[in-house]
C-alpha cells in the first residue's frame, strides 16, 4: 500500500501531504494530514449493523451502479476495518507535523444502526482518541473542526468550491465565490504543514 501511495503522490504537483509514513521508502514526507482518523491501537472495528447502513446511504446508491460495485466497496470496507482492529502501534516515534480534521458531530449509532459504538457517538471518545494520536506521535496535533459526523466528511456540500459567473462582453468569466469547508480546513491543514517543515529547515540550517 505504502509503494502505491508513493507512486501516486510522486507523480503529484504538490505531493506535500501523504498518508502513511513512506520515509522508510526514501521519501521527505512534509507532514500528515488525518481525517477524522480513530486512534488505531486496541481500536474496535466497525459493526456489521453501521458497515450496512453507510454502503446503503443514498449518496453511496447514486455513486455505486451494480451489484458487483456495492459487493466490492462492501468487501474492501470490512477488510479495512479488520485491519485497524488488527493494527499494532510501531514503537518509534514519528516526529512529522500532523494535522487532525475532526468531524464537528457525533454519530448516532445507536438509533440510527441499532447498535453502540463510542468512538463515533461520544465526541468525549473522540477527544482521547486525539489524545492517543498526540501520545503515539509524541508531539502535539493541531485540530480543525470540518462539518458534518463522520460519514459526511466528503460529502458534496461539504467539498469543492463555489463559483459565480459573470459575462464580460463575449467572455464568461468564472469567479470563486467560496471555497466549500472541508475543502478549506483541508487547505488550512498543508499551510501548517508547510510552515512547520519552514521552521524546521529553518532550524536545522542555523544548527548545521
Amino acid at each position: 500500500m505504502a509503494e502505491r501511495y508513493a507512486a501516486t503522490f510522486s507523480k503529484a504537483e504538490t505531493p506535500n501531504v501523504i498518508l502513511g509514513d513512506l520515509r522508510r521508502l526514501g521519501f521527505s514526507v512534509r507532514g500528515l494530514v488525518l481525517i477524522d482518523s480513530p486512534y488505531p491501537e486496541n481500536h474496535e472495528p466497525l459493526p456489521e449493523e453501521i458497515v450496512r447502513f453507510v454502503l446503503g446511504r443514498s449518496a453511496i446508491k447514486n455513486r455505486v451502479k451494480g451489484t458487483g460495485e456495492s459487493l466490492h466497496l462492501r468487501t474492501e470496507f470490512q477488510a479495512n476495518a479488520t485491519l485497524l482492529g488488527k493494527y499494532s502501534a510501531p514503537q518509534d516515534r514519528c516526529d512529522i507535523k500532523t494535522v487532525v480534521l475532526r468531524s464537528r458531530d457525533s454519530f448516532d449509532s445507536s438509533g440510527l444502526c441499532g447498535v453502540q459504538y463510542e468512538w463515533l457517538e461520544s465526541q468525549t471518545a473522540r477527544t482521547e482518541a486525539i489524545k492517543g494520536w498526540e501520545s503515539m506521535l509524541g508531539q502535539r496535533v493541531d485540530v480543525l473542526d470540518i462539518p458534518g459526523h463522520h460519514f459526511q466528511a466528503f460529502d458534496e456540500q461539504n467539498v469543492g468550491a463555489k463559483f459565480r459567473f459573470y459575462s464580460g462582453g463575449q467572455l464568461l468569466i468564472k469567479v470563486l465565490t467560496q471555497v466549500v469547508e472541508t475543502s478549506k480546513q483541508i487547505q488550512i491543514a498543508c499551510r501548517i504543514i508547510e510552515e512547520g517543515w519552514e521552521q524546521r529547515a529553518s532550524h536545522d540550517w542555523v544548527v548545521n
